[in-house]
């Protein structure tokens, strides 16, 4: 099973943003206290902040990515 949202209009409101943003805070402390709780192990993971260098000529964008590989110990039990 997949789960995700994504925000791709660049004209979306400043509310919007703050609020699809909120809904990750929540994904991941949801997923943090389950990594505490012993309910999921994680195996790998990659996080990176990316600045490409200004480009005087177009808009640059800047990036954050993460990426976690898990395991989840309920669905290993059943």
């Amino acid at each position: 099973m997949k789960e995700g949202t994504a925000i791709q209009n660049v004209t979306e409101s400043r509310h919007d943003a703050s609020a699809w943003l909120q809904e990750i805070i929540d994904k991941l402390e949801s997923f943090k206290q389950r990594v505490d709780d012993g309910q999921v192990i994680v195996k790998d993971g990659d996080y990176s902040v990316t600045n490409p260098a200004p480009d005087t000529e177009r808009e640059t964008y800047d990036y954050i990515s993460l990426s976690v590989d898990y395991i989840d110990v309920e669905a290993r039990k059943k």
